[in-house]
């Protein structure tokens, strides 16, 4: 049985069946037949990808939520992830070595995302307030390479760009939770927003869900559509507003649990704060939220 640091039990079966699972998939192997075993190691033997004390807090104000009464890898020290994906997403990455790859910033050949690039969209945080009491740190600023790459991301299915990315969004998350700090006694969960059902079905995934993975922290989607809101497209700010306004709900027992909201971009904030509101409604605290970029005039209120 995979050892699950979520839980305070030796094993989390959700997990081993997780891994088993996974090992099936990509190798048509059953775990536990002799013939396997010389080529998988027992999912006992699985430690977590990432060692909980290299980022600081994560070992604090993080909470590991629970689901259906049992410990459930979404917490930042959680070592049992969803397998299936994690081992699709790897599968995915040792594609670009046999196919020929562009660079989604600049198109520069053999890298998803190239060193200049990379380098261009690293910038400390900077803080915005969306209304007081509700700030947002965004990772970059929304422009240059870093938007070539975040639309690749969103509209050319270039999932290979997670990882850079996730090295742009993950300094935003850690200033914003040690912002917090003493601020809520809470443990804090990360909440990602949902996408529009029109935008699921055409990529088939969740681009802050997919960077969030590479990051190795845990999230929750406590927010569902309770309509659709029309396309954005053309809208101002306060057309956007009126737009969203009332579009989410919040799943329940939330109240008095506290929430960071991750996303991927922030232009007019609109969809920020419809979460804040939907969340606030349902008894949630907000802590603020971190996204990959942000536009410039956002990021020169800060």
């Amino acid at each position: 049985m995979a050892r699950c640091l979520s839980s305070a039990a030796p094993g989390c079966d959700s997990c081993a069946r997780s891994w088993m699972a996974a090992i099936s998939l990509f190798s048509g192997h059953r775990p536990g037949r002799s013939s396997d075993r010389a080529s998988f190691s027992s999912p006992r033997n699985w430690e977590p990808p990432a060692d909980p004390s290299t980022i600081p807090w994560r070992q604090g104000p993080l909470h590991i939520p629970r689901e259906a009464g049992r410990a459930h890898a979404l917490g930042a020290e959680a070592g049992c992830m969803d397998f299936v994906r994690l081992l699709t997403a790897t599968a995915a990455d040792a594609l670009s070595v046999l196919i020929p790859v562009a660079c989604a910033g600049c198109g520069a050949p053999d890298a998803a995302v190239c060193a200049a690039c990379a380098v261009s969209m690293r910038a400390p945080p900077l803080r915005s307030e969306l209304t007081p009491g509700f700030p947002v740190w965004a990772g970059t600023e929304y422009s240059g390479a870093a938007r070539r790459v975040v639309l690749a991301l969103k509209n050319e299915q270039r999932t290979d760009v997670s990882r850079a990315l996730a090295r742009v969004l993950l300094p935003a998350i850690e200033h914003a939770i040690a912002a917090s700090s003493g601020i809520f006694p809470q443990r804090i969960t990360l909440a990602t927003l949902p996408s529009s059902r029109a935008a699921y079905r055409r990529r088939g995934y969740r681009p802050v869900d997919v960077v969030l993975a590479k990051t190795g922290l845990g999230r929750e989607h406590p927010l569902v559509w309770q309509r659709q809101p029309v396309d954005q497209i053309g809208l101002g700010i306060a057309q956007r507003r009126a737009n969203l306004n009332g579009s989410l709900r919040a799943r329940p027992r939330l109240d008095g649990r506290a929430f960071l909201l991750v996303d991927d971009v922030v232009t007019t904030g609109a969809t920020l704060l419809e979460a804040h509101r939907a969340l606030t409604a349902a008894g949630a605290k907000i802590v603020g939220a971190a996204v990959i970029a942000g536009t410039p005039r956002r990021r020169r209120e800060g």
